[in-house]
């Protein structure tokens, strides 16, 4: 495997999350039926999980070319990819283990219209499946935002270059190297239509929803706030916020701020207050 610089990781790592927020899209409506149609789509759901692990540990390999257990930062990102593998395998089993209910939903025989409830049976299997997709998704969102917790520290590093090891601080110049500064802060990147999103969101009430078609996502806060699409996918891909899977968009996900986003939002200076127009001044009375 060629040795990659520290851009290059980044931009892989922030491609993995986008790729965990799509899995996420897809488990959200769970499987069409509880038969084979339902059955193929939840095992391209679990190879998915897999081709995801492959990748991740893939990145593990390529980040150990470069970094060193002396510095806590390189540390800390390889602990993340791991972890990132492991919850992704977990996650695959999860949806294995969705896949055992199969065989008996479909052997169920459905009642007719007419002919009295629904098998207790067929129930039951429906609400396995469905608390299986739950779980997995809980930590598919995790496993998304930990991706960027890890391409993070990576970002600290002059373009082009892998990350510096012990002996190369050791020599350093501060004048030469800050004139070479890596980009400001992550709270310094914010346009102030994200700010007052991540302001809004924090401040909670805010779901995303379909109002009924795929694809026509839209983003309710309430109080007269705006949030675009666009604004929340930036925020998004900065690891500041994200959504509750554990519904569809259909009835509504909630939107949250993550400990990443708190702790920009730490940094941010206060809210200016809304300047209120001074009373006008009392007519005179007429003589």
């Amino acid at each position: 495997m060629p040795i990659t610089t520290a851009n290059d990781e980044v931009d892989k790592l922030r491609h993995l999350s986008r790729d965990y927020t799509d899995l996420l899209f897809a488990l959200a409506d769970g499987p069409p039926h509880l038969d084979t149609d339902g059955l193929t789509w939840l095992s391209a759901r679990v190879l998915d999980t897999q081709a995801l692990t492959r990748r991740v540990l893939e990145r593990l390999r390529a980040l150990t070319a470069f970094t060193t257990s002396d510095i806590p930062e390189h540390l800390q990102v390889l602990r993340t990819v791991a972890t990132v593998a492991r919850d992704t395998t977990e996650a695959g089993l999860v949806l294995t283990d969705a896949v055992t209910a199969f065989p008996l939903a479909a052997a169920v025989s459905q009642p007719q219209s007419g002919q009295g409830p629904q098998d207790p049976e067929h129930d039951r299997a429906r609400q396995a499946i469905a608390e299986k997709l739950r779980d997995a998704s809980r930590t598919l969102q995790s496993c998304a935002t930990a991706c960027l917790y890890a391409a993070a520290p990576l970002t600290d590093y002059p373009t082009g270059t892998a990350p510096a090891t012990s002996s190369d601080n050791a020599r350093s110049t501060p004048a030469a190297e800050t004139a070479h500064a890596p980009a400001p802060t992550r709270s310094r990147r914010l346009t102030a239509a994200q700010t007052n999103a991540l302001r809004a969101i924090a401040a909670g009430g805010v779901t995303m929803y379909e109002p009924g078609r795929i694809g026509t996502a839209r983003i309710s806060a309430g109080g007269g706030v705006r949030i675009t699409m666009s604004t929340y996918a930036a925020l998004g891909r900065l690891g500041l916020v994200a959504r509750d899977p554990s519904t569809s968009l259909y009835r509504g996900q909630r939107l949250y701020v993550t400990d990443a986003g708190h702790a920009v939002l730490s940094a941010l200076p206060p809210a200016a207050p809304v300047a209120r127009p001074a009373p006008p001044p009392p007519t005179e009375r007429r003589r």
